[in-house]
């Protein structure tokens, strides 16, 4: 007998779903190993490909709303107009097939519900990931898991990350799916599945107490505006009295209040004391320098995955200790990156699935369907809120996870909604863009592959076949920039210094020389050659083209100068800690300054105070020695010298002794400079 076809789509269907679980299940597995950009280069193809598989089948066969569709073209039309004419056309390529991956899975998350026996089968899809999340924050929240790495409070609490890398990814990954596990626990209710009921709230416990443990102030405000929005939404729902849903809010506002009172709360009450100091945070910086990169380009951004290198130019606009990959404003990141066009559809895609959820919320067929679209909405508007000070996209389970919700929602639209006349053509060219980068960056790829041989040769001295892999990985990938960079470092050790100036002069003259430690390279190869004003601009450059105006750069412009002008190696020191109190290669600076001038009282009590710093009393030896600076002022007993190997960034081999004001007291007494 035939197998009927409702029944046969159906159990498609269903096995769609499962595998799709699965995938999500298998990226936050990996989240904390899988960052976009940063991953092992098998497990990123095999991870890449578990992706492009779904999202191409999807855009190929599905036809979707005539709205859906001219947006879905637009933004991958703007990104390649937008990496075409960017700073960085390499990472654009790059950032750009990571963009049309995630067009596609939002293409994804709407077959997902339009092929759904009952919309809320299709929040099962994310449950499984969640809980895996969950469990494993809830543990390391507990203390029975290691957090690593490590990121403290400023009251020095360790923040809890789950599997997602960072904390505010937790967060903000918690605040899209909370609301999705709250009404999927609440559709349970409504069947009578105690069971599934019971489950789904353990979850929400779980994910209540990790969104906590984060202290993410963006991702709790998410997390708080999601369940304010699920609760209104709850209410058009379930048909609730308008005084029903009054109480309800107010309880959930003296919650959060309670929680914003409570030593949970503390990051966001530092927040909202220093608000007329807002200028002086490091976020704050960062959105100075992604207006910056808006007001200079404001049609077609700096180009997808440029931000970083852009940043640096732009960082003129702000003043911090360190560079930014991301705005920490998803919407001032795509503007900087893409554009106001690119921003004007991001947020025409995010008011496009509020609203389809929202109106599904008021007009479903069924308690359930509505209850499912509430959730959809309130996570759509709780990830819009965390993305104003955060960016969580970088990882992709975060990114999977975000843009099949909006798929979803979208996806509740009503289905008499008009098609494209095109038909499935828009999704036929967004594939055919994704398989050829997909093959590009596959070449690509094999490239970074030839580059880590490359690194394994020379690290058993094999330089001849390290040298040739090399070649290879620029064959395959000529736009990599860390290439050019590594062929400087072997000319380097190859003793041609001659040939690493003339690479790194040909990077300045085109402007592309944005990395602090090669210019400062470029500066002290210049100097060895007696061109100390041509050493001097290249570092004066420095703090206008790379990391801020930072201290660091200041200081290394103070040791430069240190040998040949006293006065302007101390206006560089003064200018470092003006900047950042903390600097200590500053203060070691001035330490050396006082005892080159004969004033040895004066660098003890320096270097006696840097001790002192905050970190200082674990990483004062490795921050010293990466900055080169021990020669002069660390006193390293003789039989250990041996054990030391000289490199550009550190030493290596044996553990530094503990340095103290005693040691600097009796290097100070027998000091040649006396």
């Amino acid at each position: 007998m035939a197998a009927c076809p409702a029944a046969s789509s159906s159990s498609r269907s269903r096995r769609e779903r499962l595998a799709l679980a699965g995938l999500l299940v298998y990226l936050v597995g990996l989240g904390g190993t899988l960052p976009v950009f940063i991953v092992e280069p098998d497990l990123a193809w095999l991870s890449l490909f578990l992706l492009v598989v779904p999202a191409a089948l999807a855009l190929c066969c599905v036809r979707l709303p005539a709205r859906l569709s001219a947006v879905l073209v637009s933004l991958a039309a703007l990104a390649i107009a937008s990496c075409a004419s960017g700073v960085y056309p390499r990472a654009g390529w790059e950032a750009t097939l990571w963009l049309t991956v995630w067009l596609g899975l939002l293409v994804v998350g709407y077959r997902t519900v339009r092929s759904a026996a009952q919309v809320d089968e299709a929040l099962a899809v994310v449950v499984p990931a969640v809980a895996l999340v969950s469990l494993v924050g809830a543990l390391q929240a507990l203390g029975k898991l290691p957090i690593m790495p490590a990121y403290m409070t400023e009251h020095g609490r360790t923040r809890v990350l789950s599997t997602l890398n960072h904390p505010n990814n937790l967060a903000s990954y918690l605040a899209l799916t909370l609301p999705l596990v709250l009404s999927a626990a609440g559709v349970a209710a409504v069947r009578r599945r105690w069971s599934l009921l019971v489950g789904h709230l353990v979850i929400v416990l779980a994910m209540l107490l990790c969104g906590a443990a984060t202290y993410s102030r963006g991702g709790q405000l998410g997390i708080a505006a999601g369940l304010l929005t699920l609760v209104l939404c709850c209410a058009a729902a379930m048909r609730m009295r308008r005084r029903t849903a009054v109480l309800a809010v107010i309880v959930l506002a003296v919650v959060a209040g309670g929680c914003l009172a409570s030593p949970l709360g503390h990051r966001f009450r530092l927040a909202l004391a220093g608000i007329g100091h807002l200028g002086d945070d490091q976020r704050a910086g960062t959105w100075r320098a992604a207006t910056a990169m808006v007001a200079e380009r404001p049609w077609l951004g700096v180009g997808p995955g440029a931000f970083f290198v852009s940043f640096a130019r732009a960082k003129a606009a702000g003043n911090h200790a360190e560079l930014f990959t991301h705005a920490h404003n998803w919407y001032l990141h795509t503007a900087a990156e893409g554009g106001l066009p690119a921003l004007a559809l991001l947020l025409y895609l995010l008011a496009g699935a509020a609203q389809a959820a929202w109106r599904a919320c008021r007009n479903g067929t069924g308690v359930t369907q509505r209850l499912t679209a509430a959730g959809l909405c309130a996570g759509t508007i709780g990830y819009a809120v965390a993305g104003l000070l955060d960016v969580s996209t970088g990882v992709p389970a975060v990114a999977v996870t975000a843009w099949l919700v909006l798929g979803m929602a979208w996806g509740l639209t009503e289905s008499a909604q008009p098609r494209t006349v095109w038909g499935r053509a828009p999704g036929w060219a967004v594939a055919a863009l994704l398989l050829v980068l997909f093959a590009t960056w596959t070449v690509w790829n094999r490239g970074h592959q030839h580059y880590q041989r490359a690194l394994a040769a020379w690290c058993t001295g094999a330089w001849s076949h390290g040298a040739a892999e090399l070649e290879r990985a620029r064959a395959l990938d000529p736009g990599q920039r860390a290439y050019l960079l590594v062929r400087i470092d072997l000319a380097q050790l190859a003793g041609r210094a001659d040939l690493a100036q003339e690479m790194l002069a040909r990077l300045e003259r085109r402007g592309q020389l944005t990395d602090s430690p090669y210019r400062v390279l470029l500066a002290e190869l210049r100097a060895r050659q007696g061109d100390q004003e041509g050493a001097l601009a290249v570092l004066r450059h420095t703090a206008e083209v790379t990391d801020r105006a930072q201290p660091a750069v200041w200081s290394e412009l103070g040791w430069s100068s240190l040998e040949s002008d006293a006065t302007a190696a101390r206006v560089a020191f003064e200018h470092a800690l003006a900047r950042h109190p903390e600097q200590l290669s500053a203060t070691m600076g001035l330490a050396a300054l006082a005892a080159r001038q004969q004033e040895p009282a004066h660098a003890v009590t320096l270097l006696a105070g840097a001790e002192q710093i905050g970190l200082a009393r674990d990483r004062l030896p490795r921050l010293l020695v990466g900055y080169g600076r021990l020669d002069p002022l660390l006193v390293v007993p003789i039989e250990q010298r041996g054990h030391f190997r000289r490199s550009r960034y550190s030493w290596h081999g044996a553990v530094l002794p503990a340095l103290t004001a005693s040691l600097y007291a009796e290097w100070a007494e027998s000091s040649p400079w006396r």
